[in-house]
């Protein structure tokens, strides 16, 4: 799944920045609001219902991102949060074989509407 998203922001030409690469002396918490706030676009990988995903996830739907979200399947996703399109990849049909193609579309189509 993470080479999926990886392959994906190259295809679609954007540089890919996770939260836990930030390394820099600091709060950790005001180095994330920054990147989310210089970001282009957010994705969000939903799977275990990750705490710092949400709070992460929430930030950028306060600074107005529309993020792409991203799990195995809806169970992953908080009441919430469901209202977001997420690209599911934990059945038959939908899988991380064809997740790529599905997240270049979803970037190319949240550049536009941005």
């Amino acid at each position: 799944m993470q080479r999926a998203i990886r392959a994906a922001c190259a295809d679609a030409g954007m540089e890919l920045r996770r939260a836990e690469s930030i390394f820099r002396g600091g709060v950790i918490i005001d180095q994330i609001r920054e990147a989310l706030a210089e970001a282009d676009l957010v994705i969000a990988v939903c799977t275990g219902k990750n705490a710092n995903v949400f709070y992460e996830l929430g930030m950028a739907e306060a600074m107005g991102h529309q993020p792409i979200l991203i799990a195995p399947d809806a169970t992953h996703l908080p009441f919430d949060k469901a209202h977001w399109r997420c690209h599911m990849y934990g059945g038959k049909r939908l899988t991380t074989r064809n997740l790529r193609p599905r997240i270049v579309k979803a970037i190319e189509e949240t550049l536009v509407a941005g």
